[in-house]
């Protein structure tokens, strides 16, 4: 039984979906499935300072697949 408690955990017992707007629009642009690994992607060292953003109006500067955005970051589709 503990291969399966460590399976479940590694495989999303901490995802959380967020959904990306654009700031100046807000449009839908993409959406990822954790905080961990939008952190990943966008190269941000600690996840914390987008955690801190979700659901909070406060705006993330990023660059993603080479284009710059400003954006709101959400938990639930707006």
């Amino acid at each position: 039984m503990p291969d399966v408690e460590k399976q479940n955990h590694i495989t999303g017992s901490h995802k959380k979906l967020i959904y990306c707007y654009d700031y100046f629009t807000k449009e839908y642009l993409f959406m990822f499935e954790s905080i961990r690994g939008m952190s990943r992607v966008l190269s941000y060292k600690n996840y914390e300072s987008i955690r801190r953003k979700i659901d909070n109006n406060k705006p993330l500067n990023c660059v993603y697949k080479g284009k710059s955005y400003t954006l709101f970051l959400y938990s639930s589709a707006q």
